[in-house]
């Protein structure tokens, strides 16, 4: 009697086990299919037509707000989200890191020598699983071991991968597969972040993501898949990489097997979590030196974290609209011999009142009530905030340039085609192709943008462009000042004939100079060269001072004469 009960308990015992084993886990899934979509953000994919989309959300879990890493660039992420870790632990610290290079001391490696990503965890404890990666960017190839996958294949386009991936998925039935697209990001960058243009491409990509979806129930394997869908970062204006709300802020989407309806998780997720979601959908144990987690809210049976800090919410700040995507990578815009438009709007995911003053105070609770664009008759720095019953927003301001043709407002420019230059060329013994005035201390090609009248004048040409901007720069108060220069090519500003900021690369560099100022006008000089016009150009002049924060040279400030 005795034996047969130590027996009877250990088969409880076991039995106990092996149910809350079970508990660990979804279950039932032997498929997983990942959709990264490279530059969609938040905002992006709910302000776009996307049906496919939206019916994984209303038939899964979602959320709008993933943190991207920092910097909110394309590699980081990717490594991150396949690595379960951060830069800290992988090294992806630009887009220029190659992963297995032995340049960074990893914490753990394989025996391939690279930090263990997902398809290592996966190879190792499912040995038979089939794997595949089909992209469109060679060095994606570069963020984990190729030589793992059955499949892994470098396309030309979007179109290419969702045709492709569909295929693979018909004739492999793989049971992890990463499809990767670019067009959002490569649109952003081209038309910009919200443009007409960007929101086209998401839908375009909508179709493909139904193209995948379509693939795996004609596979026959869509009640044991899980799709999860996510972008890498978001952007702003015409870039990205900073730490702003649209940058950071990504969406998840988790539709499939065993995966609740129609939820909003409430965890908050990170980028270097996928990996650890993968891991967790399948079964699998993940090493200690990831950090990611899985979001197991977004499963029937696995609750919301019982430690979710209690604190008010920090809500998605507001948006400055305006007639065209600003090229200088900032809010407001130029406004020429009529009064600014402030149009500010919430975005979609954002219930709260929008608050705002004109000036350098922050808003609060007080500050007037935002409820329609309204006209800024004169120059001027108009902050706004969300303020909502569950928290408020970070402060954002926008900065509204007047220029007056009537007070002298304006510089003039020169254009100049160099085949022959290889640097900066003395501007004196050139003949320009292009002459005449412009209002701002910049440009950003090919695009016509912001009504700067000399992106038509460099848009012909496609390679070793020269301009010379010459005019007067007005100053208030007497005090040292702050000169920046973002360009894409070599540059050089200078004040009183003295030279101030020296950009000397032909790559996307910013550098600075400092020089004291009288009240008063003083006479400004950029100069720039860019080799490889072909793709755009960009510079971007700001200045800064004691109390008197970053901002673009404004068109008020500037002159054609002293």
């Amino acid at each position: 009697m005795k034996r047969t009960g130590i027996v009877m308990a250990a088969i409880v015992c076991l039995a106990l086990s092996a149910c809350c084993r079970q508990k660990e886990y979804p279950g039932g899934i032997e498929h997983v299919v990942i959709i990264g979509l490279d530059g969609m953000s938040s905002w992006g994919l709910q302000a776009a037509r996307t049906p496919c989309m939206d019916s994984l959300m209303q038939n899964g879990a979602y959320s709008f707000s993933v943190r991207a890493i920092l910097p909110s660039v394309s590699t980081p992420n990717w490594t991150a989200m396949m690595a379960g870790v951060g830069p800290e632990g992988t090294g992806a610290i630009n887009n220029s890191f190659v992963n297995g290079a032995l340049a960074f001391p990893y914490v753990a490696m394989t025996p391939g020598k690279r930090f263990p990503t997902i398809f290592r965890i996966i190879r190792e404890q499912m040995p038979d699983a089939v794997m595949a990666c089909i992209h469109n960017w060679p060095e994606f190839t570069n963020m984990y071991e190729a030589d793992l996958l059955n499949v892994d294949k470098d396309y030309e386009n979007d179109s290419d991968v969702a045709a492709q991936s569909a295929a693979c998925i018909r004739e492999k039935k793989p049971n992890f597969m990463f499809c990767y697209f670019t067009d959002p990001d490569h649109t952003m960058h081209g038309k910009g972040h919200l443009s007409p243009a960007y929101l086209d491409i998401i839908e375009t990509l909508d179709g493909y993501v139904q193209t995948i979806v379509d693939a795996v129930h004609e596979a026959g394997i869509a009640d044991k898949t899980v799709f999860m869908l996510m972008s890498d970062h978001g952007g702003l204006f015409y870039a990205h990489g900073g730490n702003s709300h649209e940058e950071l802020a990504t969406p998840f989407i988790f539709s499939g097997k065993g995966v609740k309806k129609n939820y909003l998780i409430r965890q908050q997720m990170y980028r270097y979590d996928l990996a650890a979601d993968i891991a967790f959908a399948l079964g699998l144990t993940t090493p200690q030196q990831w950090v990611g987690r899985p979001a197991r809210p977004a499963y029937e049976g696995f609750d919301e974290p019982a430690n979710l800090w209690p604190s008010a919410d920090v809500l998605p700040s507001p948006a400055f609209l305006t007639k065209e995507i600003n090229e200088s990578f900032t809010y407001g815009g130029l406004w020429i011999d009529e009064p600014a438009t402030v149009n500010i709007c919430l975005r979609p995911d954002t219930k709260g009142d929008i608050r705002y003053t004109t000036g350098q105070a922050e808003p609060t609770p007080s500050s007037p009530l935002y409820t329609a664009p309204f006209a800024l008759d004169k120059p001027g720095r108009v902050q706004a905030k969300v303020f909502g019953e569950t928290g408020e927003s970070v402060a954002v301001a926008a900065e509204y340039r007047i220029a007056r043709t009537e007070a002298g407002n304006g510089l003039t420019y020169k254009v100049y085609h160099c085949p022959e230059a290889t640097s900066m060329p003395p501007f004196e013994s050139l003949k320009p192709v292009a002459r005449g005035t412009c209002y701002e201390l910049g440009f950003h090609t090919p695009e016509n943008r912001d009504r700067m009248p000399l992106n038509d004048a460099i848009a012909p040409y496609r390679d070793h462009i020269a301009v010379l901007f010459e005019g007067w720069l007005e100053i208030d108060t007497d005090g040292q000042y702050d000169f920046s220069l973002w360009t894409t090519g070599g540059s050089k500003l200078y004040i009183n004939g003295e030279l101030t900021v020296n950009n000397r690369s032909n790559g996307h560099t910013g550098n600075s100079g400092q020089v004291d100022l009288k009240k008063g006008r003083h006479p400004i000089r950029i100069e720039f060269f860019h080799d490889d016009t072909a793709t755009g150009s960009i510079l971007i002049a700001s200045y800064e001072a004691s109390g008197m924060p970053k901002r673009l040279i404004p068109a008020e400030k500037l002159f054609l004469s002293k």
